[in-house]
């Protein structure tokens, strides 16, 4: 991780200066043709670090571009840059030329807001775009702050945030930051979104679709409702519909299988539940109050495309797609035929980064255990003692998720009881069949322990020692939770801040694409 700004990759550049020709013509000497008062302009271009060897000019007819004639120069080895102006170019903007020389994976544009010099960095730009939409430059501002959920003060200069640790993503005005960089290089649009403006209902992006027939079906949407005027926070709802053998599923754990831990306890979210999100792009997100995201999105226009030709496109970019993701396409793409996408429609890519830790059960109707084996993590750890282990099947351990691979799993029994919050276990290394449901072969690996903790008023139990587990985004630990019949013991799972774990991306139907999909479905 570089943590100083890079070496001038480029000589210093002279300052352009546009040549001014004398009013009503004249010779090169004419004494009485006064040239303007020179000012300047001067800052450090910051993306992560500050950068050398960028390009920064007076962007002088606005067109993102440093063209001939408008004032420029280079940053130093400190990032620091000065450029020359006049007062009759004062309401220009001030832009550094991101290029894959300065370190950007694809070409980008950073600037400050007109008028001004200092630092210009990701958060900068986003302001600025909020000028150039019609904001106020302090308006813009404290948005920007509220979107990306940032201090203010934190636009200017974020250098004094800790270092960007790969091992570990931070929630703070760095990484936002970050991702304002990177969805520039997506070729994202940035947009500040006005916080506390009023707003109608609004349909959104279709977020999961699993179609068999119109009589079994699965989908997902993501729905804004509408807002009045103030700070009243911006929420979604997350609708599902499921349909089995053409009736409707009035189970909600049949669809809302997760369960949270908020600060007030676990909790299954349903499609009353409002979740806050901020207006703008890039933008932040609280699910279920406690499973936060900072996400941008790049939309790509398919109005006049067939369908299916969307759909297997869709399919063929892996964990991003959100269509038939667990089952064979063939229904879908056989129902939507040669039907094609009306004008407006469009395939919307979000790319997002969990900020935080948090635990859930990931599916209520497979991860708790029965209550004839354990109700407390006490009779837990004396369920599955290692001197009972058969290494033939895994019988007798518990799983820790993937292992090495998908087709591994990482399992473990008790050896020990140290104290009445701590102990010691035994790992154990098995292969995994292609359902995910039969263990066999395993090895011991090592030996590790586990602690007791009491998070939110619910008991988790967390293990160490164990081999990190490349194929899996999650850390597994085991909770002791209240449900209405009684106290249960539930496999438990929290993300991996590392990342390589955090970042995900999906592509979704924008609204106008999926009401079309939906109808030649005729669902």
């Amino acid at each position: 991780m570089r943590t100083q700004p890079r070496s001038a990759r480029f000589a210093l550049s002279a300052i352009v200066i546009a040549s001014l020709a004398a009013c009503g013509g004249g010779n090169d000497d004419d004494g009485g043709n006064t040239p303007p008062a020179s000012e300047s302009r001067s800052g450090v271009v910051v993306a992560d670090q500050p950068v050398s060897g960028v390009t920064v000019c007076l962007d002088l007819n606005a067109n993102g571009a440093c063209d001939t004639g408008e004032p420029a120069a280079q940053t130093d080895a400190q990032g620091a840059y000065s450029v020359k102006t006049t007062a009759a170019q004062s309401s220009a903007s001030v832009i550094a030329l991101m290029t894959q020389a300065a370190g950007a994976s694809s070409p980008y544009v950073l600037r400050q807001v007109p008028g001004k010099g200092g630092q210009i960095n990701p958060l900068t730009t986003l302001v600025a775009a909020g000028v150039a939409a019609g904001m106020t430059e302090a308006a813009a501002r404290s948005n920007t702050a509220v979107q990306l959920g940032i201090a203010e003060a934190k636009i200017d200069n974020f250098q004094d945030d800790p270092a960007n640790d790969p091992a570990r993503v931070q929630d703070n005005a760095r990484t936002m930051a970050r991702m304002v960089a990177a969805a520039l290089q997506r070729g994202a649009v940035l947009e500040v979104g006005d916080q506390t403006a009023a707003s109608a209902d609004a349909p959104g992006d279709l977020a999961n679709l699993s179609f068999g027939s119109p009589q079994d079906y699965y989908y997902r949407v993501i729905h804004t409702p509408a807002k009045a005027a103030g700070a009243t926070p911006v929420v979604f709802n997350d609708l599902r519909t499921l349909v089995s053998q053409g009736a409707p599923v009035t189970d909600v754990a049949a669809s809302y299988r997760s369960i949270y831990l908020t600060p007030t306890g676990w909790k299954r979210c349903n499609a009353a539940s409002a979740h806050i999100v901020t207006r703008g792009n890039p933008y932040r997100a609280t699910y279920c109050e406690t499973e936060v995201t900072a996400a941008y999105v790049v939309p790509t226009d398919v109005s006049g495309q067939r369908m299916a030709d969307v759909v297997t496109a869709m399919r063929a970019d892996g964990a991003a797609n959100t269509l038939n993701t667990d089952s064979d396409a063939a229904p879908l793409l056989s129902a939507v035929g040669g039907a094609v996408f009306p004008a407006n429609s469009a395939v919307r890519s979000r790319t997002s980064l969990m900020l935080n830790q948090h635990y859930l059960v990931n599916n209520t109707n497979a991860d708790f255990r029965p209550a004839s084996e354990a109700t407390t993590l006490e009779e837990f750890i004396a369920a599955y003692p290692a001197t009972k282990v058969n290494l033939a099947n895994g019988r007798g351990t518990r799983t820790l998720g993937y292992g090495a691979t998908t087709s591994r799993t990482q399992r473990f029994a008790f050896t020990g009881v140290s104290s009445a919050v701590a102990g010691t276990v035994q790992y154990y290394d098995c292969a995994l069949d292609a359902t995910e449901t039969n263990v066999s072969d395993c090895a011991a690996t090592g030996t590790g322990t586990y602690t007791i903790s009491t998070v939110s008023g619910s008991r988790i139990m967390s293990f160490t020692g164990y081999a990190p587990a490349p194929a899996y985004r999650y850390v597994d630990s085991y909770a002791q939770i209240t449900t209405p019949s009684g106290e249960r013991i539930a496999r438990v799972r929290s993300p991996k801040l590392d990342s390589t774990y955090a970042a995900s991306a999906t592509k979704r139907l924008n609204p106008t694409a999926w009401a079309a999909m939906k109808s030649t479905l005729g669902l």
